[in-house]
């Protein structure tokens, strides 16, 4: 063979080499990217839907104070007086409205999560996590550590020795007939707003929360179980501010 056609030969032969290296980079970084949007928009959909879970709790803790307070109104005799009726009915006709604004927020919220589970991704992290959240054991010893830990720190009732996130609730909103527990939800909870001297804020207010990973989780002592909580988007941990926005 020629030395002319030998060069050639071999100059388009590492041509090929390069070309077929450079194409499977190229492949490799393409399945990497879209990977890497899979993993993104499993994220994005876990934060929304805990976002909305927590909303629709703070809607029916709301729900449950406003209709204890208007069933005080309809048992305390002090208020039944000709002194306190005036007083009582106007009470009770603002209490009234805001159980209606509340269930409407409730139809609201339930037509909002509907939604999420129909636009539900496909994924392997998207299915732990609702396997976990099907999996938790509706009992005072299975709260986790880490609500217990952000509670304390934002002034919730686990500060105090009210006991009221250890104390079960029941709804009508929930056809399950199963128990509840949970921790306080903020300016949702009266025990929390009856022990601040902030004034009441909006549910819309209480609801705002943005969600983003601690970079002190692994400090509080976690199992793998709840380590992987902070990734599913379930708190804010606000170091500057020295609490926690939940």
């Amino acid at each position: 063979m020629p030395v002319k056609s030998a060069i050639g030969y071999l100059h388009d032969r590492v041509g090929h080499f390069n070309l077929k290296a450079h194409s499977q980079r190229l492949e490799g970084w393409l399945a990497a990217m879209a990977e890497q949007r899979r993993i993104e928009a499993q994220t994005t959909w876990i934060k929304k839907y805990e976002q909305e879970t927590r909303n629709g709790r703070r809607i029916v803790q709301r729900e449950m104070n406003v209709s204890a307070e208007l069933f005080h109104l309809d048992t305390d005799e002090e208020t039944k007086t000709k002194a306190g009726t005036m007083a009582r009915q106007h009470k009770i006709a603002e209490l009234n409205w805001k159980l209606k604004v509340l269930a409407d927020d409730f139809i609201q919220h339930t037509k909002r999560l509907d939604t999420l589970k129909k636009e539900r991704p496909r994924g392997s992290m998207v299915r732990e996590y609702l396997k976990k959240q099907k999996s938790k054991q509706p009992q005072p010893q299975a709260l986790w550590k880490l609500e217990r830990y952000l509670c304390q720190l934002r002034g919730g009732c686990c500060t105090r020795d009210c006991g009221c996130c250890e104390l079960s609730w029941r709804t009508i909103r929930d056809h399950s007939k199963r128990i509840h527990y949970l921790h306080c939800r903020g300016q949702s909870c009266a025990c929390c707003a009856r022990n601040r001297m902030s004034p009441e804020m909006s549910l819309e207010d209480d609801a705002a929360e943005d969600v983003q990973e601690p970079a002190a989780s692994e400090s509080l002592g976690l199992d793998e179980v709840e380590v992987a909580e902070f990734h599913s988007g379930e708190c804010i941990l606000a170091l500057a501010q020295g609490m926690i926005m939940y």
